[in-house]
């Protein structure tokens, strides 16, 4: 299923009671178009992906720590 980009504000008002101070910060998030699959990805099917892109990609682990 193909999605189209859209943009929204996200965050919260003073005005809406249900939210919390730190979320009163409103910013405008812009969305490119995607397409979303009904069922995940096998790895058999990203393999046939990666050979078919010629693309090996980065080997190493991506991870989230300490900010950084």
């Amino acid at each position: 299923m193909r999605l189209p980009g859209d943009a929204f504000m996200m965050g919260s008002t003073p005005a809406e009671t249900a939210s919390d101070q730190d979320e009163w910060q409103c910013d405008l998030v812009a969305v490119k178009p995607f397409a979303l699959g009904k069922y995940e990805v096998t790895r058999d099917q990203y393999a046939a992906f990666v050979d078919a892109a010629h693309d090996r990609g980065d080997s190493s682990c991506k991870t989230y720590e300490n900010g950084g």
